[in-house]
């Protein structure tokens, strides 16, 4: 990676936490209609099924999310009929919500780390969703000064990487993609000709997760985003 010049981060689950939020509120959610629900339903599944409709129709971010909850809340009798169980649905909003007003919590070592490959490299943030949200969460964070270049795009894929190189004038061999999703940030810039660097993270979201191409020659993982210091010094 010596020729690398441009190092693009992911922001959602690679800078700072986010999906644990989405997950802690959707398992709360579930087991919420499980108590409450007189028959065995397949809870999971339909979950899943309204998640990945959403997201096609409209796109990622916490207010879809929010209206993921909202909308499998009125369907369900069981949970509407019952004033107990509106009060723990309103809970569990509450929770969520209330993460999604504060300061993104980055992970150790991040801020130290961006500041010292700032002095050597040009820095961006590529991150997908809503637009208003991530540039929010961006600010917010207190990281937005250090990178030179941020997109925010409704999805993450080999058209957006190849878009941004001809864009920017990059070469693929001067840039590195970092992050913790293989199919949103390092399968599509390994075939985009890039560089990547995989930091794995427990809590990545399921519709981001497929297998990573391990054995290709211009990947690299890492377990923690302090050691791209070492790796990058």
């Amino acid at each position: 990676m010596n020729q690398v010049r441009i190092l693009i981060f992911d922001a959602d689950d690679t800078l700072w936490k986010n999906n644990l939020y989405y997950e802690t509120a959707r398992s709360e959610f579930i087991a919420l209609c499980k108590q409450y629900s007189q028959t065995q339903n397949h809870f999971d599944r339909i979950f899943d099924e309204l998640e990945w409709q959403v997201v096609q129709e409209r796109g990622y971010g916490s207010k879809n999310f929010i209206y993921i909850l909202e909308t499998l809340f009125k369907s369900f009798p069981f949970l509407t009929a019952s004033k107990s169980a509106g009060k723990d649905y309103k809970g569990i909003m509450d929770r969520f919500v209330k993460h999604t007003s504060q300061p993104p919590e980055l992970f150790d070592g991040v801020h130290t780390t961006l500041r010292q490959l700032s002095d050597k490299y040009t820095l961006a943030v590529l991150t997908k969703g809503d637009t208003e949200e991530q540039n929010r969460k961006l600010n917010n964070s207190g990281l937005n000064l250090l990178f030179r270049k941020t997109y925010v795009v409704p999805e993450k894929n080999l058209e957006i990487y190849q878009s941004i190189l001809t864009t920017e004038r990059w070469s693929p061999d001067h840039v590195c993609m970092i992050g913790n999703s293989p199919k949103s940030d390092i399968n599509p810039a390994l075939q985009a000709g890039m560089w990547a660097v995989y930091i794995p993270y427990p809590y990545t979201w399921k519709l981001d997760d497929e297998p990573v191409l391990s054995a290709h020659p211009r990947l690299k993982q890492l377990s923690r985003m302090d050691e791209l210091g070492h790796y990058f010094g």
